[in-house]
């Protein structure tokens, strides 16, 4: 096996198991007001990144890419709390696939608070994997 075929194959195995583990996906439940900017742009592969106006609050919603569920003992780091708040958010149950109703496992999520202009770095962990999101706040 020659050197271009070995790094390709160590390619495709690294991320056939980062595929395999699961990792963490943000998905924006809320929208801004229509006065206030933001956006969130996701990257299944590398980090996220959110631009939000001051006093705007965002809500995010926790996934495990790989069954599709909520993500499990989900917290976060925050390195700047002067910047953005984060809260741990519990949305609403799931519906079940299997009966009527709703299973008991609420989803994980996460709300975002623009406190004042700059630059902050959150740290998504669960037990799937983890996201770094880059939070600038105008």
């Amino acid at each position: 096996m020659n050197r271009s075929t070995r790094s390709m194959a160590v390619a495709v195995i690294t991320g056939a198991l980062a595929a395999v583990s699961g990792c963490v996906r943000l998905d924006a439940v809320s929208t801004p007001p229509p006065t206030k900017g933001g956006e969130h742009a996701g990257d299944p592969f590398g980090d996220d990144s959110v631009r939000i106006a001051r006093g705007t609050v965002l809500a995010f919603d926790c996934m495990d890419t790989f069954d599709g569920g909520p993500c499990d003992l989900a917290d976060f780091q925050n390195s700047n709390p002067e910047v953005v708040a984060v809260r741990v958010a519990h949305l609403e149950r799931e519906p079940s696939p299997w009966r009527r109703g709703y299973d008991v496992r609420p989803r994980t999520g996460f709300v975002l608070v623009a406190r004042k202009g700059g630059k902050a770095t959150l740290v998504i962990q669960s037990t799937v994997g983890e996201k770094t999101v880059e939070v600038v706040v105008e």
